[in-house]
Protein backbone atom coordinates (compact mmCIF):
# COMPACT_ATOMS: atom_id res chain seq x y z
CA UNK A 1 0.00 0.00 0.00
CA UNK A 2 1.99 3.27 -0.89
CA UNK A 3 -1.01 5.63 -0.05
CA UNK A 4 0.50 8.42 2.16
CA UNK A 5 4.10 7.12 2.06
CA UNK A 6 6.65 10.28 2.03
CA UNK A 7 9.75 10.85 -0.38
CA UNK A 8 12.55 10.11 1.73
CA UNK A 9 10.83 6.72 2.87
CA UNK A 10 10.22 6.07 -1.22
CA UNK A 11 13.57 6.39 -1.92
CA UNK A 12 15.22 4.46 1.14
CA UNK A 13 12.56 1.35 -0.13
CA UNK A 14 13.12 2.19 -3.46
CA UNK A 15 17.54 1.71 -2.86
CA UNK A 16 16.69 -1.35 -0.86
CA UNK A 17 14.55 -3.23 -3.58
CA UNK A 18 15.24 -1.87 -6.81
CA UNK A 19 18.06 -4.31 -7.91
CA UNK A 20 16.14 -6.83 -7.08
CA UNK A 21 13.29 -5.65 -8.93
CA UNK A 22 15.62 -5.56 -11.71
CA UNK A 23 16.73 -8.86 -11.51
CA UNK A 24 13.57 -10.90 -11.43
CA UNK A 25 12.07 -8.84 -13.75
CA UNK A 26 9.23 -7.34 -12.05
CA UNK A 27 10.34 -4.06 -13.61
CA UNK A 28 11.67 -3.18 -17.37
CA UNK A 29 14.80 -1.49 -17.39
CA UNK A 30 13.02 1.43 -19.09
CA UNK A 31 10.65 2.04 -16.26
CA UNK A 32 13.64 1.39 -13.56
CA UNK A 33 15.91 4.31 -15.46
CA UNK A 34 12.85 6.65 -15.32
CA UNK A 35 13.08 6.32 -11.88
CA UNK A 36 15.82 6.41 -11.30
CA UNK A 37 16.01 9.80 -13.29
CA UNK A 38 13.16 11.39 -11.40
CA UNK A 39 14.50 10.63 -8.28
CA UNK A 40 17.41 12.05 -9.15
CA UNK A 41 16.24 15.45 -10.85
CA UNK A 42 14.04 16.13 -7.70
CA UNK A 43 17.02 15.49 -5.13
CA UNK A 44 18.67 17.67 -7.19
CA UNK A 45 16.01 20.38 -7.39
CA UNK A 46 15.72 19.57 -3.19
CA UNK A 47 18.63 20.32 -2.22
CA UNK A 48 18.89 23.68 -4.32
CA UNK A 49 16.05 25.16 -2.58
CA UNK A 50 17.87 23.91 0.47
CA UNK A 51 20.68 25.41 -0.57
CA UNK A 52 18.80 29.26 -1.33
CA UNK A 53 17.21 28.83 1.53
CA UNK A 54 20.27 28.17 3.79
CA UNK A 55 21.54 31.66 1.76
CA UNK A 56 18.59 33.07 3.32
CA UNK A 57 19.61 32.57 6.65
CA UNK A 58 23.26 33.36 6.73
Amino acid sequence: DMKGINYPSFVDWWNQHKNRFLLKGNISKSTYTQIEETLKKNYNILSYTIDKIKELFK
